[in-house]
């Protein structure tokens, strides 16, 4: 095996044949991205033997136990960290933010092997054993769809296995309507079809499947929407208290951001979550004349040219907002330096 960092799928699959137990983990908050790809790789991994666990830091939303039927995916605990100490590899999917796996980060990294796999840049700081990263993939679900066919170019995957890539690919192309949409994202859904999905049953799962909690909520957010920049801006806040008043949780705000900037003449939308006290977590959409991952960047977050985030400490709502707008601002102007 070559001596470096980076990995192609032969590196991958000599790891993989050679190692011990293998942990699959995803980012704090899984979307399907996240768990599609470590459902997938979980069946996979358990076909040619290996011994192989998936434990996340947060449990799975209720709309996506369609994904793992079999209840395959667990959420951490400490009575679980022998286990992960035993683990020779874990790999780590749609998480170029180590921090992002939340408090299973530090046995993780002591104990064991790290492999990245993902399609958003790794940030810096981050020391992962080995990367396998692509920007140019529509999904992380995409990287995993491809190591899995170039083991086997030929026979269907199995259902479990195509379910959760094909909920990996819909979900982060909204529904191959995103930027990142590309013929070979095509290709892999008419694969993933041909091995045997419905994808009108996935659709249903993900798309047709929103809680009355989650709609209240949403009619809050529009009743209060912001525009700013002649319109080519719109924020909105979701506290603490809208939530308790609309008896939502912090998964229930799913969509809104990619929802305000489906308005017509927005070119940015941005959500500011309040998580905790005087804690935000912020979500930047654009629809593509503007880049916004440098802004997420000087909050200290990152993410993609047009879709990206960030978190917000220790501040309060208000000078939160002041430094975003002041940020955007400088973006739309065109400033060269966003600072």
């Amino acid at each position: 095996m070559r001596d470096m960092n980076n990995i192609n799928f032969s590196d991958l699959q000599q790891l993989i044949s050679s190692a011990g137990p293998i942990l699959l983990t995803t980012h704090i908050n899984p979307d399907c991205d996240g768990l599609g790809s470590e459902i997938a790789l979980y069946h996979h991994l358990r076909s040619i033997g290996k011994e192989c666990r998936i434990i996340n830091t947060s449990g799975m939303r209720d709309m996506y136990n369609f994904l793992d039927l079999e209840g395959h995916t667990e959420k951490y605990s400490p009575d679980m960290d022998d286990w992960i100490k035993s683990a020779d590899i874990t790999i780590l999917l749609d998480i170029g933010d180590a921090n992002r796996i939340g408090n299973m980060k530090e046995i993780v990294f002591e104990n064991t092997r790290t492999i990245c796999i993902d399609h958003h840049p790794v940030r810096k700081g981050n020391s992962y054993t080995y990367t396998m990263v692509n920007l140019h993939e529509p999904s992380t679900g995409s990287i995993i769809w491809k190591y899995l066919r170039s083991l086997d170019s030929e026979s269907k995957l199995t259902i479990p296995i195509a379910t959760a890539l094909y909920a990996a690919l819909v979900t982060d192309t909204g529904s191959f309507k995103y930027y990142n949409t590309n013929e070979e994202a095509h290709q892999m859904a008419s694969d993933l079809i041909i091995s045997g999905i419905i994808p009108y049953d996935i659709h249903k799962h993900i798309y047709e499947n929103r809680s009355l909690e989650q709609v209240r909520l949403l009619g809050r957010v529009i009743e209060n929407i912001n525009f700013y920049n002649n319109g080519e801006f719109v924020l909105f806040i979701i506290t603490l208290f809208d939530l308790e008043q609309c008896r939502a949780t912090h998964e229930d705000i799913e969509g809104f951001t990619d929802f305000c900037r489906s308005i017509r003449g927005v070119e940015i939308s941005c959500m500011i979550l309040e998580e905790s006290e005087n804690n935000f977590r912020i979500n930047f959409r654009s629809k593509g004349k503007y880049i916004i991952n440098d802004v997420a960047e000087k909050l200290n977050g990152g993410g993609h040219p047009l879709a990206a985030g960030a978190n917000i400490l220790n501040q309060s709502v208000t000078d939160a907002e002041k430094t975003i707008l002041t940020l955007i601002n400088k973006k739309i102007r065109g400033d060269d330096d966003v600072s």
